[in-house]
């Protein structure tokens, strides 16, 4: 079974953290493409580090190939920076150069423990109606040191139960912990977008857990909050407010073709929107809260396409004594 790992590549600092995690894979039967979205850092200088065999060699698609124990390792270089006009498309087009029957959308600061690959190709293995595969997440700083884990899950879990584990009890998860099967992803149409990639990673992988999710329990994965993640920066807030709002409405029509299967997943699916929609308000709460300026932090909230009812929560938790005075005015 041919994996692709399909390295979108911006950010220089931990870079070669995350090729030399993919490189040290137990499993060999795997492609690298390192895919450099124009960044101004000189990516190719972190790629010239390696002792490659033999020397490049120049493909007609415009990219350079090498091998290193076997594995093919190619590098690309976009014509201009995708990402920073929209991180999806960014993935999408990188997907384009992907050969393997699987693939995972790997990052410039995440590492893979070398038994991740084993441990996807097994359970893809033993379940192949799956077009998904998971890992136990651990978070990680800029130094390596752990800072949070995953929670453990079922090695086999329905679209129902994977679904509400992502939306409802908000799992830690990502986008470049899950092996998944490129036709199904060309299938959808490629990685669901929302402003700035915000919960895009969520909405692909409900929809690619159609035939259900084989999951690791043991952590064979670390993101790494590094501090510069794109998703995870508040300076663009009004962005997040966007994605949310556009996530909640996806959602609502996502969910009307939940089938339960089970007396268990009926009891899941049961007010699932309504607890998906408090939970994504629930997120945007924070970010929107540390706007220092009022005045900014009131034009979001005027510009913010979030319900009347969400606004008002925010104003009360920006305002505590004002909540205190409407208790008492309205019991």
């Amino acid at each position: 079974m041919k994996v692709s790992f399909i390295l979108p590549a911006y950010k220089r600092r931990f870079l070669k953290e995350a090729i030399d995690s993919i490189l040290a894979q137990t499993c060999r039967d795997f492609e690298l493409v390192v895919v450099d979205d124009k960044s101004p850092e000189n990516l190719y200088a972190v790629i010239g580090e390696y002792p490659w065999e033999p020397s490049f060699e120049v493909l007609s698609d415009g990219g350079k190939e090498w091998a290193v124990d076997g594995v093919p390792v190619r590098y690309y270089q976009n014509a201009e920076n995708l990402g920073g006009r929209d991180l999806v498309a960014a993935w999408n087009h990188a997907m384009k150069y992907a050969n393997g029957e699987w693939c995972v959308l790997a990052s410039d600061d995440d590492v893979y423990l070398p038994g991740y690959l084993e441990e996807m190709v097994r359970l893809a293995a033993k379940y192949t109606q799956c077009d998904l595969v998971h890992s136990r997440v651990a978070v990680v700083d800029a130094d390596g040191r752990w800072s949070a884990v995953g929670e453990q899950c079922i090695e086999f879990e329905s679209q129902v139960q994977m679904v509400y584990g992502r939306g409802v009890e908000r799992r830690i998860g990502f986008a470049a912990e899950y092996m998944f099967r490129r036709s199904r992803l060309e299938g959808i149409g490629g990685f669901v977008g929302f402003p700035e990639a915000i919960f895009s990673d969520d909405a692909t992988w409900m929809l690619l857990a159609e035939n259900g999710v084989a999951c690791s329990r043991d952590v064979l994965f670390c993101w790494r909050d590094s501090g510069d993640n794109v998703s995870m920066r508040s300076d663009n807030v009004l962005a997040k407010h966007r994605a949310a709002a556009l996530f909640v409405e996806w959602f609502c029509e996502f969910a009307k073709a939940l089938s339960p299967a089970t007396r268990e997943e009926s009891v899941l699916c049961d007010g699932i929107v309504r607890k998906v929609e408090n939970n994504v308000y629930a997120l945007l709460s924070h970010p929107t809260q540390e706007i220092a300026s009022f005045v900014q932090w009131i034009g979001v909230l005027r510009a913010s396409p979030f319900p009347r009812k969400v606004k008002l929560r925010m104003v009360l938790d920006r305002f505590p004594r004002l909540r205190a005075l409407m208790r008492v005015v309205v019991p």
